[in-house]
C-alpha cells in the first residue's frame, strides 16, 4: 500500500448516492444487450441509509414506507437477514419499481419442505404457493424446480466440476445437491436413462462450481419474555418445523438461555479479519546523514573512487583543511556515577587537580571517589581492580581530577610526554602513550578481573552530585580506535586494496565529528554511538584480552593526519551512518543519490522486519488494526523517500497519525526509510485464501483512459472505484446468463501512471462477483477488474447516446 492512495472504505465509506440503482439499471441493460435489444430504464431519486445496531429490513422498509421485496431487490439482497451494521442501503424513491433480475430457481432437496424454503429465502409460504400453482403444499417431491418469487438469482460461478458417484447416490440427488436440473445433467454427460449410473461414474456438473463451504445453522438463545410462537414469527417458521428441529414436544416448556437451531437458516458466513502481522520493508541503517559507510566502500571497490572524491561526494559545500593534533576529553558512558579506579603495572601514579599539583600514589592502582556536590575528591590506593582500597588522606580540591602514568626522570623505558614536578619539587617523566607498551598504559579497572587500556589519562570530573570518568587523549591517537570500531578494518582488503579509500574517508569523517563536537563542559565527545564509538587500546576479561585499534585502519589515520573538512570555514561535524538506502538526507549538506550503498556486502540496503499487529495497536493506544500507511514522505530516493508520518487506522474508525521517527524507535527499526504492508490484501493477480472481509485491486491506467472512466462514472454519479465494483458485477452478471464456459481472453495492456485502488466487499458479493470473471476467463483479478471496467464504460457509452 506504500505509495498508492487508497480509500479506507471499511472505515468511511463514501456516500453511494444513485450508485446502487443505476447499477442495477445497467444490469437490465445489459441483459437487454446480450439479447441484442438496449432499452433504458428510468432511475429515481433514492435515499442511502446506514443500518445501525439492532436494524432489520422489516423495520427499515417499514420506517421507509416500502417492502421488504423492494428493499432486497434495489440492494441485489438475497437473505433479508443478512444485513450488518454500518452497511448501506438504497432506499427506492417514490413509484419506483426495483429493476427485476431473473427470478430465482431453487432444486428441492431430500428432507425440504415447503414452509422450510420459505422461511430460508425469506418470502411468505403463500407466496410460494402462489409462484409455482401448487394446490397442495404437502406434495413437493425430491428434484422439484422451484420459483422463489422476489429473490434474485445470485451470480454463479462458471466452469465444470467433476464429481463421482457414490453408494446409494442417483441422478436427481446429485442434480439437487448441485442446484443443476436432471436434463441438463444427463445433456451435459450423454446420459439417455437416468437410472443407469454406476458408483465411480464421473460426471460432470454444468455450469457450476463446487458448492460453498456448509455454513453453520443459525443458533438463536432464548430470553426473557420470549416464546416459541414469537420466535418462529420473528425467524419466519413455522412452530411446528422449530419443534422438530429441536426435538421440542411441549412448546410452552421454554427455558432463558436455552439454544435454539432455526430450521434452514444459516448463521452469516465469518470472513477473516485477521491481515497477519505488520510487514515493514525498509532501506538502510541509521539516520542518513552525509557519508553512509557501506556506501563508501561500494564507490572505492566498485566505482574505483578515491577518498576525496567520496567525501566531495557526501559532504558537499565542505572543502579539505589540515588542523594540528590536539587533545580532547571523551565521557565514558558506562562509567557514569561509578567511582574512577586505575591500574598501572609498570611506572608511576600521578594524581593532581586541572592545574596541579602532582602527588605520587605509591601503589599499582589509584582510586577517585568525588566527596558530595563539591569540586572535592578523596584519593584511595590499592593492589589490584578487585578491591582492599584505603584512603590515603589526600584531597584534590579541583574541578577535575587527573591521573597519569609517569616515570622518575631519567629512568622512562620509552619516549615521554613532558616533564611534570611534584609539590615536593620531585621531577618525572610523562609518559608518550602514542609509543608506550600496554604496561605503560593506563588500565580503567572495570570489575575484578577486567580492564580497558586507554592512551592519553583518566580523569574524574563532576556533574552536579554525580561523578564522571573522562579519557583525556589526543585526537590522532582516539582515532587509532574510532575508526576500527565505525569501519571493520577488513574492508580495506577488498577490491584488491580500494577498500583502504573508505577507511580514510572514515578517518577524515571522524576527526572532523570528534573536532566539532563540543557535549559537555568536562568533556568534548562521548564513546558510544551516541557520539562516536570509541572502545580505547585494548580490553581483559580474566584471562582473555582483545585489541580495540588495527594496522589498516591505523594506516588510515596516519595518511590522513590532521585532514578535516571546513565548511564557511569551520570545522564541520560530517555525521555519518551504516547505510543510507541509496540516498542521503538534506541537513547540514544536500542530500544525494548513494549508488554505492548497493555494495554486495551491505546485508541492510534493503530489509524486512515483521510487527505483531496487536503489539502496533497496543503501543499507540488503538483497539483492533484496520490498515496502516504512510502518508508522508521527504522526497529524497525511491518511493518518496523516508518515512514523514505514518497513520494507523482502527476498526472502530479511531484513527492516529505518528511521525516515521517515532515508529522506528517504538519498533526498533533499522532506518526511518520504509513502507508499511498492512491491511486488506491485494488481489491483483491471486486472490485470498482464506476469503477476509475486503480485499484490493490496484490498475494502472493511461491518461486517457483513465479520463474516459472518471466521465462514464461521473455520469452515474459514482467515483472511479464504485465505478469498477460496478463494472465488475455487469460482467460477472452477463457471464451468469451464459450457459456454456467462457473461452480464455486476451488480458488487456496496463500501461501508465494514474492509480486507482478499488476494495471488493466479501459481505456485499462484490468478491465472488470478480472471482466469477476471473475464473471465467481465465483472468488474474486485476485484468478481470480492468476488461469489467472497459465493458461498463462501453455501455454507459450506448445509454448516453440513447440520451439516458
Amino acid at each position: 500500500m506504500d505509495g498508492t492512495t487508497v480509500e479506507p472504505q471499511l472505515i468511511d465509506l463514501p456516500p453511494r448516492k444513485r450508485g446502487l440503482a443505476a447499477l442495477w439499471t445497467l444490469l437490465a441493460v445489459a441483459a437487454l444487450v446480450g439479447a441484442l435489444l438496449i432499452t433504458a430504464v428510468p432511475v429515481t431519486a433514492d435515499t442511502v441509509v446506514t443500518v445501525e445496531a439492532g436494524d432489520s429490513l422489516s423495520e427499515i422498509a417499514l420506517a421507509y414506507d416500502t417492502t421488504v421485496a423492494a428493499l432486497m431487490a434495489a440492494n441485489g439482497i438475497t437473505n433479508p437477514d443478512r444485513v450488518y451494521m454500518g452497511q448501506r442501503l438504497v432506499i427506492p424513491g417514490p413509484g419506483s419499481t426495483p429493476t427485476t433480475l431473473p427470478t430465482m430457481v431453487v432444486v428441492v432437496q431430500r428432507g425440504d419442505s415447503l414452509s422450510g424454503i420459505a422461511a430460508e429465502h425469506g418470502v411468505t409460504l403463500s407466496a410460494l404457493i402462489e409462484a409455482n400453482n401448487i394446490s397442495d403444499p404437502d406434495t413437493v417431491h425430491v428434484g422439484q424446480e422451484l420459483l422463489v418469487p422476489g429473490a434474485t438469482r445470485p451470480i454463479t460461478p462458471t466452469g465444470p466440476v467433476v464429481v463421482a458417484v457414490q453408494s446409494g447416490d442417483s441422478l436427481s440427488a446429485i442434480a439437487a445437491e448441485y442446484g443443476v436440473s436432471v436434463s441438463a445433467l444427463m445433456n451435459a454427460n450423454g446420459i439417455t436413462n437416468p437410472d443407469l449410473i454406476s458408483v465411480g461414474q464421473e460426471l460432470t456438473i454444468p455450469g457450476s462450481m463446487p458448492p460453498a463451504t456448509t455454513l453453520p445453522p443459525l443458533i438463536v438463545t432464548v430470553q426473557s419474555g420470549d416464546s416459541l410462537s414469537a420466535i418462529a414469527a420473528e425467524q419466519g417458521v413455522s412452530v411446528s418445523a422449530l419443534m422438530e428441529a429441536n426435538g421440542i414436544t411441549n412448546p410452552n416448556l421454554l427455558s432463558i438461555g436455552q439454544q435454539l437451531v432455526i430450521p434452514g437458516r444459516f448463521a452469516p458466513p465469518i470472513y477473516s479479519i485477521d491481515y497477519g502481522p505488520v510487514v515493514v520493508d525498509g532501506r538502510g541503517w541509521g539516520h542518513g546523514r552525509g557519508m553512509g559507510q557501506y556506501g563508501a566502500l561500494g564507490y572505492a571497490v566498485d566505482e574505483g573512487w578515491g577518498r576525496d572524491q567520496i567525501l566531495d561526494h557526501y559532504y558537499g559545500g565542505t572543502v579539505p583543511a589540515v588542523v594540528p593534533d590536539v587533545e580532547i576529553g571523551v565521557r565514558l558512558l558506562s562509567h557514569d556515577s561509578e567511582r574512577t579506579t586505575v591500574y598501572l603495572s609498570n611506572g608511576v601514579l600521578l594524581v593532581g587537580g586541572l592545574m596541579g599539583p602532582w602527588t605520587v600514589v605509591d601503589a599499582k592502582v589509584v582510586r577517585l571517589v568525588l566527596d558530595g556536590d563539591v569540586d572535592r575528591y578523596r584519593v584511595q590506593q590499592g593492589s589490584s581492580c578487585g578491591g582492599g582500597f584505603t584512603d590515603t588522606g589526600l584531597l584534590i580540591e579541583s574541578p577535575v581530577a587527573r591521573i597519569v602514568p609517569a616515570w622518575p626522570v631519567g629512568s622512562a623505558p620509552s619516549s615521554t610526554g613532558g616533564v611534570a614536578s611534584t609539590a615536593d619539587g620531585v621531577a618525572y617523566q610523562l609518559v608518550d602513550t602514542a609509543t608506550a607498551g600496554l604496561d605503560q598504559t593506563l588500565q580503567l579497572c572495570e570489575g575484578a578481573t577486567s580492564a580497558t587500556w586507554y592512551r592519553g589519562e583518566i580523569r574524574a570530573a563532576r556533574y552536579g552530585a554525580r561523578q564522571r570518568t573522562v579519557n583525556w587523549v589526543a585526537v590522532e591517537q582516539y582515532l587509532r580506535s574510532v575508526v576500527p570500531s565505525e569501519m571493520p578494518s577488513q574492508w580495506s582488503e577488498m577490491g584488491d586494496g580500494a577498500g583502504q579509500a573508505a577507511l580514510e574517508v572514515q578517518a577524515v569523517a571522524a576527526r572532523s565529528y570528534a573536532l566539532a563536537e563540543v557535549r559537555y563542559d568536562y568533556a568534548k565527545t562521548c564513546d558510544t554511538i551516541r557520539c562516536q564509538v570509541y572502545s580505547g587500546r585494548r580490553s581483559r576479561s580474566g584471562s582473555n584480552g582483545w585489541d580495540h585499534e588495527a594496522l589498516a585502519t591505523d594506516a588510515a589515520v596516519a595518511a590522513t593526519a590532521g585532514m578535516v573538512r571546513l565548511l564557511d570555514g569551520v570545522v564541520s561535524r560530517t555525521e555519518f551512518s551504516a547505510s543510507t538506502g541509496g540516498h542521503t538526507i538534506s541537513a547540514d549538506f544536500v542530500g544525494v543519490p548513494d549508488i554505492g550503498d548497493d555494495v554486495s556486502i551491505n546485508p541492510v540496503h534493503r530489509w524486512t522486519d515483521q510487527i505483531d499487529a496487536t503489539r502496533v495497536a497496543d503501543t499507540f493506544g488503538l483497539g483492533p488494526l484496520y490498515e496502516i500507511e504512510v502518508i508522508g514522505r521527504d522526497g529524497y530516493g525511491d518511493d518518496g523517500g523516508r518515512a514523514v508520518e505514518v497513520e494507523l487506522r482502527a476498526r472502530d474508525g479511531n484513527r492516529f497519525v505518528v511521525s516515521g521517527d517515532r515508529f522506528r524507535r517504538e519498533f526498533g527499526l533499522r532506518s526511518n526509510w520504509f513502507g508499511i504492508a498492512y491491511g486488506p490484501p491485494d488481489a491483483g493477480a491471486s486472490f485470498p485464501d482464506p476469503q477476509v472481509d475486503e480485499y484490493r485491486v490496484t490498475n494502472t491506467y493511461t491518461a486517457d483512459n483513465l479520463a474516459l472512466i472518471e466521465e462514464a462514472a461521473d455520469h452515474l454519479q459514482m467515483t472511479v472505484p464504485e465505478f469498477q465494483r460496478a463494472g465488475v458485477w455487469v460482467v460477472a452478471f452477463l457471464h451468469g446468463l451464459s450457459i456454456s464456459d467462457s473461452d480464455p481472453i486476451d488480458p488487456p495492456e496496463v500501461a501508465g501512471s494514474e492509480k486507482v485502488t478499488t476494495a471488493y466487499f466479501a459481505t456485499d458479493g462484490d468478491q465472488q462477483a470478480l472471482e466469477q470473471v476471473a475464473a471465467g476467463f481465465s483472468l488474474t483479478g486485476a485484468q478481470a477488474q480492468q476488461v469489467s471496467t472497459s465493458v461498463l464504460v462501453f455501455l454507459v457509452g450506448l445509454a448516453k447516446d440513447a440520451g439516458r
